[in-house]
């Protein structure tokens, strides 16, 4: 039997987990899923994430690997993990972090309304790109895209050799 595995990219908004994810995904030969597309936009995200994290498990059954962009609180890892451990799907998170300056330059290719350029100062200050339970952090404000992209395709067939840490102490260098 194959393992599957989830590698959800987390971090603030415009970190780069959709543009990273989509490529990271077909560099691992498996499935993209924005966790955005898959939520019920009538209500509230903080009380659709439980339902999202299903709607997500139902998708991700027919494939190796997902990839899946999801900005984490400790909570909804938690509750995905719960989730993926019966059906013994691997998870791993990898959290993407960047300067609030850079996602904001303009080079970036995306413009942000005032909500979510609040939205991104918050989460910064709520530490979306730094978590505890991330398996590794990687900077997207430092190189070009694809050298980003390498670096966490790096990550990941390191970590798809590798049992899922129990703990902080297993994280990749």
């Amino acid at each position: 039997m194959t393992t599957q595995t989830i590698v959800v990219l987390n971090g603030v908004i415009g970190s780069g987990k959709t543009t990273l994810g989509q490529r990271l995904a077909r560099r691992l030969r498996g499935l993209f899923l924005d966790s955005d597309n898959v939520r019920d936009h009538t209500r509230p995200w903080f009380v659709d994430v439980r339902g999202a994290h299903l709607r997500l498990m139902a998708q991700v059954s027919d494939h190796d690997t997902t990839v899946i962009a999801e900005p984490l609180r400790l909570r909804d890892w938690l509750h995905l993990k719960r989730l993926a451990t019966p059906r013994e799907i691997d998870c791993f998170c990898i959290t993407l972090a960047a300067g609030e300056d850079a996602i904001l330059a303009p080079d970036r290719g995306r413009v942000f309304s005032a909500g979510e350029h609040a939205r991104i100062h918050q989460m910064i200050a709520e530490g979306y790109d730094r978590r505890p339970f991330s398996d590794a952090i990687v900077r997207t404000d430092v190189h070009g895209i694809e050298q980003t992209v390498d670096e966490l395709e790096m990550i990941c067939r390191k970590l798809l050799t590798m049992k899922p840490p129990t703990s902080l102490a297993h994280k990749v260098t």
